[in-house]
């Protein structure tokens, strides 16, 4: 994929949608930029570890509410089950 970005009087560039989505970042997310020795710049995204408050919960309504405590891979098989999704 090909993309002309048009530099602005303030030195930026916004990148389009199809661009984010193949980065898999939105706003507010963060890109490291490389410089190659032949001129190009390198784009990747930023990824940083999530906050464990926003972890936290995130297997609520993926358990089985048997009353019983759950095994190392019960929990392992429901965190890849919710990873994969």
């Amino acid at each position: 994929m090909v993309s002309i970005l048009k530099i602005t009087a303030k030195g930026q560039i916004t990148l389009r949608r199809a661009l984010l989505r193949h980065l898999g970042i939105g706003g507010g997310d963060r890109v490291r930029v490389e410089t190659l020795p032949d001129g190009a710049l390198l784009l990747r995204p930023e990824k940083e570890d999530p906050p464990l408050s926003r972890l936290a919960g995130f297997l609520r309504g993926k358990v089985k509410r048997s009353g019983r405590p759950r095994s190392v891979a019960e929990m392992q098989r429901t965190i890849g089950e919710e990873a994969a999704s």
